[in-house]
């Protein structure tokens, strides 16, 4: 197991901490510091709102050359890599086609988002040691919905094929419109609660997580999926043994 990595971590509700502590945009322009483009893996659903990826890609380039002109960080996202509501699993084939015509465009950081919640560890493992494999270039993102339980699991997969970016968000927000009963990105409590007890310094601190995610929860009305946010984390739970329980093992 990874010990001692910097694990870095996005905030999806970015906005929502703008809004509480009033952070000013970061770009030359006043206005916003990053640009995402966003490529569907699954390619019926690519065709049918687009066109096939690599073209829409070609597209994209005079955009890309335009931020970095203007000092704007870009980067990319392929959403649904591991399996849609209209395919079980991506051909890796495909997910490397929109990769490659992401560098020759000119970005080369990238996140592979499972919006639809479907990836597994042993698929999230064989992917990333392929596609970092493949493109050593590119500054690889992990994006996890925690739809069906696996996130963490995913995570930890991702991080034994050598992957330390992972976007999650305060209080499990989040969702995906179109894939029926999608929850929000993994938990951001959740998953620094996870590195602090395998020993994983990330220099996040946890007690001021779980007091964002509750203020986010408490602004959006939003039931969180946070498992933190719910039970505490682990070393709240250390209490003296109850005093009859321990006359009784005294006894034993």
């Amino acid at each position: 197991m990874i010990l001692g990595i910097l694990i870095v971590l996005i905030v999806v509700c970015l906005g929502f901490l703008a809004w509480l502590f009033c952070i000013a945009p970061a770009s030359p322009r006043g206005d916003f510091a990053e640009m995402k483009k966003y490529d569907y893996a699954h390619r019926g659903l690519h065709e049918k709102d687009l066109s096939v990826p690599e073209n829409s890609m070609a597209g994209f380039k005079a955009a890309v050359d335009a931020a970095k002109d203007a000092g704007i960080a870009i980067s990319g996202s392929i959403s649904m890599p591991f399996g849609s509501p209209w395919e079980k699993e991506i051909p890796l084939s495909d997910v490397k086609s929109i990769t490659q015509a992401y560098i020759d465009t000119g970005i080369t950081e990238i996140s592979l988002s499972d919006t639809a919640g479907v990836a597994y560890p042993s698929q999230v493992y064989n992917y990333c040691v392929e596609m970092a494999k493949e493109f050593p270039q590119v500054t690889w993102w992990m994006h996890f919905h925690n739809t069906r339980g696996l996130a963490i699991a995913n995570i930890v997969a991702a991080m034994e094929a050598g992957f330390t970016r992972f976007d999650s968000s305060f209080a499990g927000a989040g969702g995906c419109p179109f894939v029926p009963g999608a929850a929000g990105n993994v938990s951001t409590e959740d998953v620094v609660h996870m590195m602090d007890q395998m020993g994983i310094k990330t220099g996040i601190d946890l007690d001021k997580m779980i007091a964002i995610g509750k203020r986010v929860g408490e602004i959006l009305n939003h039931d969180s999926s946070s498992y933190i946010l719910k039970a505490g984390p682990a070393s709240a739970l250390i209490r003296e043994l109850p005093t009859g329980q321990a006359k009784a093992n005294n006894a034993k």
